[in-house]
Formats: C-alpha cells, sequence, structure tokens
C-alpha cells in the first residue's frame, strides 16, 4: 500500500437544517485497501461518500484525498475538478445518461480527451467484462442490464478511488459476482475502494477494514 493515504479527515463535520448529519473526528484510509462503511439507513453514510467524492463541501473540517487538500478550498475551481477526476462513485440508484449505452460508458472518457478509438476500444473492452458485448448501440435496457451498464462505466474509467453507495441495493443475484469482481480487481491495480453498506456479511467477505456510523458519528 501506498504510503501517502487515500483519505485523511480532520473534525469534519456536516449539518443540515435539522443539526449535525456527520460527525468524522478523525479518519484515515489507506491507499490500496478495501474500507466498509456499515450503518442502518440514515446514519450518514451517502453523506460521508458525498463528501468522499468532493460532491458535498461539509460545514467545517478539513479533507484531504492522495495527499492533497480539497477542503477548505485552498485551490481554484480547475483544481478542485482534478481532484474529483480522482474519485469515480457509483450512487445507490443507477442513473443513467438520455443516450445510448457506448455514449453512457464513453461519457467519462470524452471528458478527459481520449482519442477516439481509443474510447471505443476501452468501452467494447468494459462491456465485454460485464457481458454486454455489442449493446454500444442499446438505448431500451432492463433492470439488470442498467445494472451491469452502471459496473461498465466505473470499469472503463479505472479511478484511483472508487467509491460505492449501498450497492448491493441495486444489483440482482446474478449481477453481484460482477461487483465482487470488480472490487478485486480494482484492489489488485492498487485502488481504494470505499463502500457504504448495511450488509455485514458482504463487508466481511471484501472489506480490509471495516467502520460503523451511529446517527452521523463514525466509530
Amino acid at each position: 500500500m501506498s504510503a501517502t493515504p487515500a483519505y485523511r479527515l480532520y473534525d469534519v463535520l456536516h449539518t443540515y437544517g435539522n443539526g449535525p448529519a456527520l460527525e468524522v473526528p478523525e479518519l484515515t484510509l489507506e491507499t490500496g485497501a478495501v474500507h466498509a462503511v456499515l450503518g442502518p439507513n440514515g446514519s450518514g453514510k451517502s453523506t460521508l461518500l458525498h463528501v468522499l467524492a468532493l460532491l458535498l463541501p461539509p460545514s467545517s473540517g478539513e479533507v484531504e484525498i492522495l495527499g492533497a487538500r480539497a477542503y477548505p478550498r485552498r485551490t481554484g475551481g480547475h483544481g478542485l475538478r482534478a481532484l474529483r477526476r480522482q474519485v469515480t462513485l457509483i450512487h445507490q440508484r443507477p442513473v443513467l445518461l438520455s443516450t445510448d449505452v457506448a455514449g453512457n460508458v464513453a461519457f467519462g472518457l470524452r471528458a478527459r480527451g481520449l482519442g477516439r478509438d481509443e474510447v471505443r476500444r476501452r468501452v467494447a473492452d468494459a462491456l465485454a467484462r460485464v457481458g454486454l458485448a455489442g449493446f454500444q448501440g442499446r438505448r431500451e435496457l432492463s433492470g439488470g442490464e442498467v445494472q451491469r451498464v452502471v459496473i461498465a462505466r466505473a470499469l472503463v474509467l479505472a479511478t484511483p478511488i472508487l467509491l460505492l453507495d449501498e450497492p448491493l441495493s441495486y444489483l440482482d443475484e446474478d449481477a453481484r459476482p460482477l461487483l465482487t469482481d470488480l472490487i478485486e480487481e480494482r484492489r489488485a491495480d492498487g485502488a481504494t475502494v470505499v463502500m457504504a453498506t448495511h450488509d455485514a456479511g458482504f463487508a466481511d467477505a471484501v472489506a480490509d477494514r471495516r467502520w460503523m456510523l451511529r446517527k452521523g458519528r463514525l466509530e
């Protein structure tokens, strides 16, 4: 594992109108490990992942990602966007863009300026690995196929950090082995995986470290 942690959080607090939703006095997440954050619905898991994805600035506190300060902001907008590109977040409810399968999987690659041939190659490879070879032009998908497209979109980006928000809630039984394969592949590549889940059994099976959130406070 790298000596530089994937994340360091200090005195992170996030509040909504009805009070604190997240309290993290201190947290270090090692690079190259699979971390599981356990807790019931409403415990603050999704809030934590959105802070880690740099999509939600905490109300107070410090967040470092891969050795770089993200919050409080010390960089311009361009610097924060560059840090966000180090992270892929798979949301609890899969959302696809209003385009075909290839356009969905290729979206992040095109945003990074990759050439057309390289994008096509990577998209085809990712779709084949999730059992959707030849689906590039498809727009009408079953629920299970949508789930596989979302996994392919995460595979193709291969960012150093992968965040999963309740991943088992959107996967059918046939697709669950793909999730395990995705986690193991990213671990083998040296990436960091942070998974929010209420399934302790799955966390025990795949995670190196486990954390508990109770009413927004990390233990």
